[in-house]
């Protein structure tokens, strides 16, 4: 499983996907090691936030450093990351049990940028 692991992560960042997903995220929600997710909200775009990828463990800390890297703003935040990891797939829309949750960081994150910091 490991190894399978290895290999599809391989294959992410060999043919770009991963990096485009991350650079199209509004925000990528993390717990501290071993969780990522991506999730991009565009007003008037699309509908809910949507799952755009989640990696684990080495994935998760490679989604971050992407991320980091191309100005995406990470915000930690545990029972969410590990919440949306259990409940969807990358291109699900959030479900909504996590509509507040995510409302609550897709705003301060926006605020952040307003103010010219990020999150």
């Amino acid at each position: 499983e490991v190894k399978q692991r290895r290999r599809e992560m391989h294959r992410e960042v060999q043919s770009g996907s991963l990096a485009g997903k991350v650079a199209k995220s509004s925000v990528v929600v993390r717990n501290p090691t071993h969780i990522a997710v991506c999730l991009r909200y565009e007003e008037g775009e699309t509908p809910l936030p949507q799952v755009l990828e989640y990696g684990r463990d080495a994935l998760a800390l490679h989604i971050v450093s992407l991320a980091e890297k191309q100005g995406i703003p990470v915000v930690e935040n545990v029972p969410l990351a590990r919440a949306l990891l259990a409940s969807t797939r990358p291109g699900d829309y959030i479900p909504e049990p996590l509509f507040a949750a995510v409302a609550q960081v897709l705003s301060l994150v926006m605020d952040a940028m307003e103010d010219g910091d990020e999150a």
